[in-house]
């Protein structure tokens, strides 16, 4: 009977151990996904029929949100990601903002990016889009390369914020690009 009572014992310890410790353990936090998105209700018009050679990230940005600091360091967000990568989110977007030209008359228009900076400086509290494009014309006289850097301020370290800004920023990219393409001769 004492052996009984003493594996009961010792079984009720087992099991509140089990339970106290599933219930000190901390909390699982909640990952969280966002995109780039065009809101905007009339496209950009570009006459010009466009392929995208090749569009390459460099920055630290992969699928993590990365924070900058004004002393260099950098933080990579372990809960919070892009749903894809800058270069194929930036890629979709343009495609999603502009009107190209879909003819076998149009002049074509090839277009080489490098992105360099696609992060949140909570130091300064703004989202940075930093982008190398090269855009060069079927007819070879016709080639621009330029470096474009849009900034857009926000005013909350929200992560809704950040990204409303990062989208701001997309779209003056676009809108910067659709307007140095109309300058190819």
């Amino acid at each position: 009977m004492r052996n009984k009572i003493l594996s009961v014992f010792i079984a009720g310890l087992v099991i509140c151990g089990f339970c106290g410790c599933s219930l000190l353990s901390p909390s699982v936090r909640e990952s969280n996904y966002y995109d780039l998105n065009y809101n905007g209700s009339e496209k950009l018009d570009l006459p010009y029929n466009v392929s995208f050679r090749t569009i390459q990230n460099i920055s630290p940005v992969k699928l993590n949100f990365v924070y900058s600091k004004n002393d260099g360091t950098m933080i990579i967000d372990q809960y919070n990601y892009w749903t894809q990568s800058p270069e194929t989110m930036l890629r979709r977007y343009l495609l999603n903002a502009v009107n190209f030209k879909n003819s076998e008359n149009a002049p074509q228009i090839a277009i080489v990016a490098t992105i360099f900076e696609f992060e949140f400086d909570i130091s300064n509290r703004r989202c940075v889009l930093g982008v190398r494009c090269v855009f060069e014309s079927s007819d070879k006289d016709g080639k621009i390369d330029k470096v474009y850097i849009v900034e857009t301020p926000v005013n909350s370290l929200d992560r809704v914020e950040l990204v409303k800004g990062m989208n701001k920023c997309a779209e003056q990219f676009t809108r910067q690009v659709v307007n140095d393409i109309k300058k190819i001769k």
